[in-house]
């Protein structure tokens, strides 16, 4: 083996033993029938016992069934098992409302999970090279991320994606390809404009080059010395975060805003993008996390739309952001009776006692526990989300509010208002959960029945 062909297959022997792979596990190898991947099967089937090909039949050109023909027959010569999938990834993207690219990334790693689940296989060895970092780093350089953005692609990631080629040129690959007459197979979507990355490589890379012949590496060495830098910072952050977390669950986070200001500037970013990421799936968009901070630092409590339904509060010190909102909710409540109400993970109940043993549970009530005069109430109550145009008679009060103006009265955050049920009988609100009940209601010194109401968290 020449010196040239060495260079592609030592990195790539390199990359594994520094991800703790052994000759005898099993790898899954992603090959689309392009250089890279053909190249990456090559080299895998040569330094692995058992190699798994996987790949994934996209169904946007005419000729995409022969790509799989294709890659199953140099997969079959090399002593490589072949499993094929295939979707329509134009009508994902449609479905899905995004690009072409994204929908294909999607359908790929869908393929890749399965196949990786049913064969018992660790890794997902992928044929990304440092072309494809420099391509990447641009990308999100012009998209404006932050660090961890161009940090680009790791060598491992979530400890399942491998990619072993991230210190090898495009150019590498094509020698190794040539001297060892490795067989491939040209998409030309490749050389579709339509697509940024394409743009990328055949303009924008090309140009860089005649101000710095080595840019390619060079970005590579960014994005290198910026993995170790975000790495830093993420296990930084994650040590911080139970210190500045009040409340966290499925579509709701909030955070300690004096803790977190206390913290460098570095840190409060990343706890921000943490505390987004429980919220939202998806990439993290840096403006997000600047559109927080700002909020954070300027001390408003204005409600700030993010984007992609994800808004932030800051409130009494207090940092809120919300997923979506809550479903609106009606539910019938009998008096007595007990009804669980699993939408906002509670249960209310209702009992009813005499007057004369009323003062033995006085000492219970406040919050989300309350005592109305039964005889006042109908016997089905409704518990219901607060409407626009609610309006109450607060205890202790003679006139009748606007509930609205009741909440503002009680500092009650905005982007938490639709959290908020009431209690109504025969239309009228009889207690404001958690807040405060009906003043038409109260138990008087006439009253001969009383009915005891509890609210409470069941999760």
């Amino acid at each position: 083996m020449s010196k040239r062909e060495d260079t592609v297959l030592s990195a790539v022997a390199t990359a594994l033993r520094e991800a703790g792979c052994t000759r005898s596990e099993r790898m899954l190898v992603g090959v689309s029938g392009g250089i890279d991947s053909m190249v990456l099967m090559d080299i895998m089937s040569q330094l692995v016992d058992s190699c798994v090909v996987v790949h994934c039949d996209h169904r946007l050109r005419d000729q995409s069934a022969e790509d799989a023909r294709f890659v199953a027959m140099e997969a079959g010569r090399r002593g490589c098992v072949f499993i094929a999938g295939s979707d329509d990834v134009a009508a994902r993207a449609r479905e899905g409302r995004m690009s072409i690219e994204e929908a294909g990334r999607e359908a790929r790693y869908a393929l890749f999970a399965r196949v990786a689940s049913e064969v018992g296989a660790m890794k997902v060895v992928l044929g990304h090279h440092m072309d494809d970092q420099a391509e990447t780093v641009l990308m999100r350089l012009m998209r404006g991320s932050g660090s961890t953005g161009l940090r680009g692609m790791v060598p491992l990631r979530e400890g399942v994606f491998l990619r072993p080629m991230l210190n090898v040129t495009r150019a590498q690959i094509k020698v190794y390809a040539e001297d060892n007459d490795i067989a491939f197979r040209e998409d030309e979507t490749n050389a579709d404009r339509r697509f940024l990355r394409n743009r990328v490589r055949g303009d924008l890379l090309p140009s860089l080059r005649q101000y710095n012949p080595n840019i390619v590496q060079t970005l590579h060495r960014v994005a290198t010395v910026l993995q170790g830098e975000d790495s830093f910072v993420e296990e930084a952050a994650q040590n911080a975060i139970n210190s500045v977390l009040i409340e966290c669950c499925e579509h709701k986070i909030i955070l300690d805003v004096p803790r977190l200001v206390d913290y460098h500037i570095a840190i409060q970013r990343r706890l921000i993008r943490l505390a987004l990421g429980r919220l939202f799936p998806g990439h993290i968009e840096y403006a997000w996390v600047d559109k927080t901070l700002r909020l954070v630092k300027g001390k408003k409590s204005a409600l700030c739309d993010l984007g992609k339904g994800i808004r932030a509060q800051c409130w009494d010190d207090r940092l809120i952001l919300r997923q979506g909102k809550e479903c609106p909710l009606a539910v019938r409540v009998p008096m007595p009776g007990t009804v669980r109400i699993p939408e906002r993970d509670g249960v209310i109940s209702c009992r009813i006692t005499s007057a004369e043993a009323f003062e033995g549970f006085h000492s219970e009530l406040g919050g989300f526990h309350i005592a109305l005069d039964a005889d006042k109430l109908e016997t089905r109550l409704l518990l219901r989300s607060a409407a626009v145009g609610d309006r109450f008679r607060p205890f202790g009060m003679r006139g009748q509010k606007k509930l609205s103006d009741f909440l503002i009265d009680q500092k009650h955050p905005r982007i938490l208002r639709d959290e908020v049920l009431v209690l109504e009988s025969a239309g009228e609100i009889a207690w404001v959960v958690g807040m405060r009940m009906s003043d038409a209601f109260r138990v008087e010194p006439s009253s001969r029945r009383i009915a005891f109401i509890q609210f409470s968290i069941t999760a």
